[in-house]
């Protein structure tokens, strides 16, 4: 591994830089960035002017003024609800931040590789996809690490405490190294990359190949969980218990009650989603049915039930009879689901419409009850 420069808070050398833009900073600029990362600055090269910018790199409508800067970082890899849900979530994942399967192995587990903007979704799984969130090509600059990721805690990266300032200012450098590890994680081989690669994981117009890559995530492969925000305590973590988390927890930085994130967008195909657990549970209550029919039919003298009297075999038929009317009733109950529950929802839907007519921003007068999740389908 290339030795690190003595004098920089950054976790990789500048050689390794994979997005090589320099940034131009005006000089009252670079004396807020001191204060801010508490770190040298370094100066702009001469012989470098053809390659600098004065925006964030990969984001031309990004201004380098630290708050711009900040805003987008938190924007753009800030989790809040996972952060929320964190003292919990270890009763449904595995609280290891290396827990993250490499891209060729999500592969053989049948995981379509899904890109994504959303950081919330980042490593979470279904049974056939997995969400990554693309790579914002800043987070492989230097200077950006130099000057607005550094941390003031020691010299030495890797034992650092993370950066943190309010969340309303600043922005926690432990989420940058969490998110970067995970991807040091994600592709770990010529395939990986490969893979990465073809789900556009990174922008069209970055140049990088696999010897740049496996040189420059070395650095944030050996990064530990203590170093790294809430989130990246954990790796990938299953879509379905995150979304019955979220109903009974209730985060306040959710703004859905019902969903951590929708797998299907129309009321039919949830419907259809759930048809194998209901034909299993018709199933099941139909050969429990039959089997309860042949033991009534079949006189107990015939089984050599010596000690089944009559007053017994009155109770096993009440038993059998609560459970058969118990079955009508939950069938009743299917079919209502099956049937009814659609019509509800376009009835919602339709309410919902009338009564944000006219409204420029609905979703932020309607109230946010289960029902109303269902009229946004």
């Amino acid at each position: 591994m290339p030795n690190l420069d003595s004098s920089s808070l950054t976790p990789f050398p500048p050689e390794l830089s994979l997005e090589k833009s320099v940034l131009i900073l005006d000089s009252q600029q670079e004396e807020d960035a001191k204060l801010i990362s508490q770190v040298t600055v370094r100066p702009v090269e001469p012989d470098a002017a053809s390659n600098r910018i004065d925006y964030l790199p990969g984001y031309p409508n990004v201004g380098l003024e630290p708050s711009q800067v900040y805003r987008f970082l938190r924007r753009h890899l800030n989790t809040p609800v996972i952060d929320e849900l964190y003292h919990v979530l270890w009763l449904f994942s595995v609280k290891c931040g290396r827990n993250i399967d490499p891209l060729h192995r999500q592969r053989i587990k049948g995981r379509e590789i899904v890109p994504t903007e959303e950081a919330k979704l980042h490593l979470v799984w279904t049974k056939d996809r997995i969400y990554i969130k693309t790579m914002p090509i800043c987070l492989l600059n230097h200077t950006i690490w130099n000057v607005f990721l550094g941390t003031a805690a020691t010299q030495d990266w890797r034992t650092a405490v993370p950066f943190t300032t309010n969340l309303d200012e600043g922005f926690d450098r432990g989420v940058a190294l969490g998110f970067l590890r995970s991807y040091s994680l994600l592709i770990q081989s010529p395939l990986d990359f490969a893979f990465a690669k073809e789900a556009h994981l990174f922008p069209e117009d970055l140049d990088i190949d696999w010897t740049s890559w496996a040189k420059f995530t070395a650095h944030f492969y050996g990064v530990q969980d203590g170093q790294v925000s809430k989130r990246y305590r954990f790796g990938q973590l299953r879509l379905n218990r995150l979304n019955w988390l979220l109903r009974v927890i209730q985060p306040k930085a959710s703004k859905s009650i019902w969903f951590y994130q929708r797998r299907t967008w129309s009321v039919g195909a949830m419907i259809v989603e759930s048809m194998p657990v209901l034909l299993f549970a018709f199933a099941s209550l139909s050969l429990i049915l039959s089997s309860m029919q042949v033991a009534l039919a079949t006189p107990a003298e015939d089984l050599l039930f010596a000690h089944l009297n009559s007053q017994n075999a009155l109770s096993l038929q009440r038993t059998f009879w609560v459970f058969s009317v118990a079955t009508i009733i939950i069938s009743v109950l299917t079919w209502f689901y099956i049937l009814l529950i659609p019509t509800g929802i376009f009835l919602i839907q339709m309410t919902w419409a009338i009564r944000t007519k006219g409204i420029a921003n609905p979703n932020s007068r309607i109230m946010t009850s289960a029902f109303y999740e269902f009229a946004k389908v």
